[in-house]
């Protein structure tokens, strides 16, 4: 593809993307094409302090040279294995490590690359935390001498370690009686509620 112009950047932009937490009929487009340290620079070579940096699980700022090479170091093994019935030395040594720091009582990795699987995965550990801290109460179907496994282990272990943590109740769970007052827009040309 030959390279486009900043218009047809900005034209692409606006008519091709949907980004995330983004009034898109608001939207006025920033293109940042380069990364430095703690900086982001855009198409006309303005900086910009990188202050959402974290959000993305970028916190030790952009193109950090043991980083680089370490993610040069794994592509030229492979780029990606998926965790469905599948690991990868690498995901198998990193977990070992993790389990190896934590504290005692958390046994069990899962790693996420998206906010979907953290989600999926933060649901589940709540759902075995409430199974293993229920005392006196039991699901029907099991047994009264059901002990919790290790993963309800160390999901309540996981509670412990982080304070202030709150098992989800019926009441703290459920859904606003209304709708946000500010919704999303769709872009311009997108019909409200759907295709």
């Amino acid at each position: 593809m030959p390279r486009a112009s900043r218009e047809q950047l900005e034209l692409w932009d606006r008519q091709l993307v949907w980004h995330p937490f983004t009034q898109m009929a608001e939207y006025e487009p920033l293109i940042l094409e380069r990364g430095d340290g703690c900086t982001l620079i855009d198409i006309d070579g303005n900086r910009y302090i990188d202050g959402t940096s974290s959000l993305w699980c970028n916190v030790h700022g952009h193109r950090h040279p043991r980083l680089d090479a370490a993610l040069r170091q794994q592509l030229d093994r492979v780029a990606h294995v998926t965790a469905l019935g599948c690991s990868n030395p690498t995901t198998i040594r990193l977990a070992r490590r993790l389990v190896d720091l934590a504290p005692p009582g958390l046994q069990h990795v899962f790693f996420s690359d998206d906010g979907a699987t953290a989600v999926e995965v933060a649901l589940k550990m709540a759902a075995i935390l409430a199974s293993a801290t229920s005392r006196g109460r039991r699901r029907p179907g099991t047994s009264p001498s059901a002990k919790p496994t290790a993963t309800a282990r160390s999901a309540a272990a996981a509670s412990a370690a982080s304070p202030g943590f709150t098992p989800c109740s019926s009441r703290s769970c459920s859904p606003p009686d209304r709708a946000p007052s500010r919704s999303y827009r769709p872009p311009p040309g997108v019909p409200k509620g759907g295709s």
